[in-house]
This record gives C-alpha cells, structure tokens and sequence, in this order.
C-alpha cells in the first residue's frame, strides 16, 4: 500500500497492479528531451550586408552566445544576406527567448564593428 503525502522522486513503493510479474516499480526522477532547432533568419529586406570578414567572426560570436542561453551549437553558417544556426535548445530555455537573445546580441555586436552597418537590422519576425 502505497504510504499517504506526496510520493518523492526515486521512491520504490508497492504496488497492486504488477507490471508481467514486477511487484516495484520506481517514479522517474526526470524528464529528458533533446530538440535541435535550424533556425534561419535573414538581414532587413534581404540586403547583402554580411561581408566575407565580418561572416566568420559573426558565427563565431553567435556560436560563443548560445552556451550563455542554455543552448549547444551544433553548427552556424551564413551568407550575405542570412544566417543559420543549429543548435541543441537548452531544456528550460523558451524558444522564442533564445531566438530574441540572438537576434538582439549580434544585432548589436555587428553594429558595432562598423560605422556602416549603424543602421543594420535583422529582418523582423
């Protein structure tokens, strides 16, 4: 019989209605999940302003600002005129949160690498 109260994590309790002879059965401490995410977003009105410099240092701050969210790179490329990431989103992390972050954070790093590119957005959405 199982005891009164809430049931903690990893206890073994007796139960009724065996499982194909088991007479234990244990609560699962965890739930675990895995979700890539391939995301994709492009500069404002597809204009081709992500130059060959200034590409790979853009995916690498991209790639150094994702562990800070909770999220795992898995691999970043990019073309003049739009990004793409995957990555591994972390397990309490939202994923509207992590797009946002990313957006914001290399928004303003790219600003700030060149006097061209003060008025430089990320096609909204």
């Amino acid at each position: 019989m199982r005891p009164a109260g809430p049931r903690p994590w990893g206890a073994v309790y007796k139960t009724k209605r065996a499982l194909k002879g088991r007479q234990n059965h244990k609560a699962m401490p965890q739930s675990l999940a895995e979700s890539y995410t391939h995301l994709v977003f492009s500069t404002k009105h597809r204009e081709p302003r992500l130059t060959d410099d200034l590409r790979a240092d853009l995916q690498a701050y991209m790639g150094g600002t994702l562990p800070g969210l909770g999220c795992h790179p898995v691999e970043i490329n990019s073309e003049p005129e739009h990004i793409q990431a995957l990555f591994l989103l972390g397990r309490t992390t939202a994923l509207s949160d992590a797009i946002g972050q990313l957006k914001t954070t290399s928004n303003d790093w790219l600003r700030a690498q060149d006097v061209r590119l003060a008025q430089f957005y990320w096609q909204g959405g």
